[in-house]
């Protein structure tokens, strides 16, 4: 039986969760081929006002655009804007990847296990070029017993983290961000996801690692099939300004070739984390948008499996701006994440654990700041929806 969950967004409501209409043109342009890539780029320059500055996400293509444009031998006003565009890429990331070798020497000096996520081994292994897959950190993983000693490394190097490495952090984050001056930036993650915060999601991607030659040293990434599962969920998320570089990015683990995707563990595995739907929106639109090698079988079952009502809220508030326009969208989306929590217990327990995390969540200095929190945000969105209707 089809699934009878969530429906798929259509053209009407999905500005914000896929591209916009110039995203998807310069998408088209930047991982087309022939006639149809430089269709789709001469549509992208027929709309758009060169005279300002790119749209963010549509900045981030930019280098990929070029280099698809020069390998097909074309060149026209803007091939020198574009150039420059990937040359500034290219410099920045090796900057950025030269700036995190103390950290990784320190790490593998103090036996630490390290896999590199998202960026690093995307530009390296599947991109094949460090210039047209910008960066703004470096994403390390070490297992969850090894992040204090990783992220007091890190202090001694440094680098100062967004929020203090404590028991509440490890319990209701995945990873924390670090900067250090010079514009260095490592996210040091002990989970892999925010949707994977537990230990057994960890193992599946420890066990199955593979080789990584990084700045010359050996560490580990995620083989094929896992960096794929990760690019799509982390990515396909609702956003004012939607974040688009997962398309590229699943892309080009589709096209590589480099190891065949496991279609029956992603299925299986994103069967019994309750990530099927989001999984099966962006294989699916990968297929329709951009042919993406998704096997028919796979994409079958993955849209036979029915949402739990867990996943249900969860996709109310990760695929739409429920968040962000409805005087209970900050609830919602706390109730959305905190079922993902692993050792939630019984209902009493249950009960006090999430106030504990609404807490964290929103920043609150103690539980009984709580009501007063949520008064407040229903007034201030209901104040501000009774002024937009009177406008």
């Amino acid at each position: 039986m089809g699934r009878t969950g969530p429906r798929a967004p259509h053209d009407a409501d999905r500005h914000g969760l896929f591209p916009s209409r110039e995203q998807s043109l310069v998408l088209r342009g930047a991982l087309g081929d022939g006639p149809d890539a430089l269709r789709a780029y001469e549509a992208w320059l027929a709309m758009v006002d060169m005279s300002r500055d790119f749209d963010r996400e549509v900045f981030r293509l930019i280098p990929l655009l070029y280099e698809n444009l020069r390998r097909l031998g074309h060149q026209d006003a803007l091939t020198g804007r574009l150039k420059g565009t990937y040359r500034l890429a290219w410099a920045k990331n090796h900057r950025l990847f030269d700036g995190t070798r103390p950290v990784l020497d320190r790490f593998l000096a103090a036996g630490l296990r390290v896999m590199a996520l998202k960026g690093a081994p995307l530009a390296l292994c599947y991109y094949g070029n460090l210039g047209v897959r910008p960066m703004s950190d470096v994403d390390f993983a070490v297992p969850g017993d090894q992040a204090e000693a990783a992220s007091q490394i890190l202090a001694e190097l440094g680098y100062r983290p967004w929020r203090t490495l404590d028991g509440d952090v490890k319990r209701f984050r995945h990873a924390v961000g670090f900067k250090a001056p010079g514009q260095k930036e490592v996210d040091l993650h002990w989970h892999m996801l925010v949707d994977l915060c537990d230990d057994t999601a960890d193992d599946v991607f420890w066990q199955t690692a593979q080789p990584f030659r990084f700045l010359g040293r050996d560490i580990l990434a995620p083989d094929p099939s896992r960096l794929l599962l990760l690019t799509i969920i982390h990515g396909l998320r609702w956003n004012p300004e939607p974040p688009v570089r997962w398309i590229p990015d699943a892309v080009m683990i589709l096209r590589h070739g480099r190891q065949p995707i496991d279609w029956d563990w992603l299925v299986g595995f994103a069967t019994e984390r309750h990530l099927t739907y989001r999984l099966h929106l962006g294989l699916a639109y990968l297929t329709r948008q951009f042919a993406a090698d998704v096997p028919p079988s796979a994409l079958a079952r993955l849209a036979g499996v029915q949402p739990t009502l867990r996943e249900r809220l969860e996709l109310r508030t990760l695929l739409k701006p429920l968040r962000y326009e409805s005087a209970m969208g900050p609830l919602l989306d706390a109730l959305a994440e905190f079922p993902r929590l692993p050792g939630i217990g019984g209902p009493f327990r249950t009960a006090g654990a999430f106030t504990h995390f609404l807490r964290f969540h929103w920043g609150l200095s103690g539980r009984r700041e709580i009501p007063r929190r949520v008064l407040q945000g229903l007034r201030r969105r209901t104040t501000a929806g009774a002024a937009g209707a009177r406008n």
